[in-house]
């Protein structure tokens, strides 16, 4: 799990000092809930995958407590961030629907702008996708993850 152009096909993975996320070891429908790491890029998505096809749950942890909240999904295809799902919610926890903006849940497309390196233009309105319904039922488990409050503390992958 790692930035840019960090996959290598020598050591078929990304190379550890490379690595962006940490493990939470918690896990919805088999996929990795990961927590950004200190790294020097500030990479806030993974870019490149160990795995061939994984699916990442991107989750931030609260510096006090450890609750940790999942806003994100990272869909790969052969190592390489293909589509990104942004969520966003409301008061109460609940996942504010697509509403062709980013005030609302969305997805956005990646490309491979050079060998190994992943890119899209930030902001731009013409990436903003509704979610395939096909992920409604993790994004379902996501908002039921955030609502128990599970805890993650540094150190403990």
């Amino acid at each position: 799990m790692g930035g840019n152009g960090s996959y290598s096909k020598e050591i078929g993975g990304v190379n550890p000092k490379n690595r962006t996320h940490y493990d939470t070891e918690y896990r919805i429908d088999g996929h990795k809930v990961v927590v950004l790491q200190d790294n020097p890029s500030h990479d806030k998505i993974i870019m490149n995958s160990n795995s061939e096809n994984p699916i990442y749950l991107f989750a931030s942890a609260d510096k006090d407590t450890g609750q940790l909240t999942i806003s994100g999904i990272g869909i790969y295809k052969k190592h390489l961030l293909s589509e990104s799902i942004d969520l966003i919610f409301d008061n109460q926890g609940n996942v504010i629907p697509f509403n062709n903006s980013e005030k609302g849940s969305h997805a956005h497309k990646w490309e491979e702008v050079a060998p190994g390196k992943i890119g899209r233009k930030s902001h731009d309105k013409n990436n903003y996708y509704s979610i395939s319904k096909k992920h409604q039922n993790l994004i379902n488990k996501i908002e039921d993850f955030n609502k128990k409050g599970k805890i993650w503390k540094k150190g403990k992958d």
